[in-house]
């Protein structure tokens, strides 16, 4: 009898640890996600406040210049806000499989091209530069373009948030027999390999240490990953540390999504 008490305990320990330890990592991560979250708003909504009381100045008022820079200011930081709160509802609908893909015919190039006019301005900022490079011979795909759009913009944001100097960043497309590939290359900090694993779980974020100044949530490449998957498709990363970093989008052109459709209406009577 003592054997086999001895046995459970030799295997139920490591077990025991194992779920403490797991435990114990999934408690810290959403313990940093919410410091993140916390910061993300704060800051603009800082900004916001200190505008708003700028605007309520009368020799403000009476310089339209100055009305118009500080309007301006808060447009901006109240369209951060917006972008925030739906990146973590859709992450949060995509936890709970609620989400549905209203896919249609969707010119990738062109969306792409829309992505590149508004996102350009943020890289000159930075003294940087984004490329495009289109050689995809078909590029019209049934896609959500909604969510597409978004998986394009994450993918950008990541390739200038981990560029430490000015971002170099190359956008393009390719072809395949079945499908259509969209890469998104830059010349970052990289990933390393340890980490390129763990990059698409949902809350992870790669240690920086006070090294780069890195904002985030951790769930971007997670929604990517999620989107992407839903329409049939597959992420690949490639990546070298002080290099860069490369994520290839893998979309088919024809993907009978019947079966993730009935996969969310279970999870929606489930849940």
């Amino acid at each position: 009898m003592w054997i086999i008490f001895v046995a459970v305990l030799i295997i139920g320990f490591p077990t025991s640890i194992y779920m403490f330890n797991r435990q114990k990592k999934l408690t810290s991560m959403k313990t940093d996600f919410i410091n993140n979250m916390t910061h993300e708003f704060k800051t603009p909504i800082a900004t916001i406040s200190l505008a708003s009381e700028m605007l309520l100045k009368k020799s403000v008022l009476d310089d339209r210049e100055k009305s118009e820079r500080y309007a301006k200011i808060i447009y901006d930081e109240n369209t951060r806000l917006q972008n925030h709160v739906e990146q973590i509802l859709s992450v949060s609908m995509l936890d709970r499989g609620k989400y549905r893909l209203k896919k249609k015919d969707t010119d990738i190039h062109e969306l792409i091209n829309e992505v590149v006019a508004n996102f350009s301005l943020t890289i000159k900022e930075r003294g940087g530069k984004i490329r495009t490079h289109f050689c995809a011979s078909q590029y019209i795909i049934q896609v959500d373009k909604a969510h597409i759009t978004n998986v394009i913009i994450n993918l950008l944001d990541n390739a200038n948030k981990y560029s430490t100097d000015q971002p170099w960043i190359r956008i393009g497309t390719q072809s395949t027999e079945d499908g259509l590939i969209i890469s998104v290359e830059d010349k970052g900090s990289g990933i390393s390999v340890e980490h390129q694993k763990q990059v698409f779980k949902h809350l992870y974020r790669i240690p920086t240490g006070n090294i780069y100044n890195v904002k985030g949530f951790g769930i971007g490449l997670y929604y990517v990953k999620t989107i992407v998957e839903a329409h049939g498709g597959h992420i690949n990363l490639k990546s070298e540390l002080n290099k860069g970093s490369r994520f290839d989008v893998y979309l088919p052109f024809n993907y009978n999504s019947s079966k993730n459709e009935r996969y969310n209406q279970t999870k929606d009577s489930s849940g």
